[in-house]
């Protein structure tokens, strides 16, 4: 698995120090918690070596965007971002990764594109898994501390 390669002390629970740090209830008598149903919870969560920004839902949306269009470019435009900046941020996690996360077929007659590598296919099923227990573990202490 990817995660446990780049980033060996890394567990789930770990994300969670954020959340618990940013707790707001109202406490009650007897050490109870206020019912606050009307609380929800957002968090943005990146992928981080050496202290830089390598992965998070920017460029998974950005490869995403690859792969329906099969353009670095188009994707680039759909989204309202430059194709050098999608370049250099495609650059920078490939570095950083040590993958390859598009293929680049050249211009002529049948005018070239990008696609994801099946590494890239491998690597984003393995960030959504990720993602998804998070948000369930999120929503489990959202749900214990919040008693939503």
């Amino acid at each position: 698995m990817y995660f446990g390669r780049l980033f060996p002390g890394l567990t789930l629970e770990s994300v969670l120090i954020a959340a618990q740090a940013a707790r707001l209830t109202e406490k009650l008598p007897g050490d109870r918690l206020k019912a606050v149903s009307f609380l929800e919870y957002k968090f943005r969560f990146w992928l981080i070596k050496n202290n830089k920004k390598v992965f998070g839902e920017g460029p998974l949306m950005l490869l995403k965007k690859v792969e329906e269009l099969g353009s670095l470019r188009q994707a680039a435009i759909d989204m309202g971002m430059s194709y050098s900046k999608a370049w250099k941020i495609m650059k920078q996690i490939e570095d950083e990764l040590q993958m390859q996360l598009l293929e680049r077929t050249i211009g002529g007659k049948t005018g070239g594109g990008s696609t994801i590598t099946i590494e890239a296919k491998k690597f984003i099923q393995q960030y959504e898994a990720f993602m998804a227990s998070i948000n369930e573990i999120i929503e489990e202490e959202m749900n214990r501390y919040f008693m939503i």
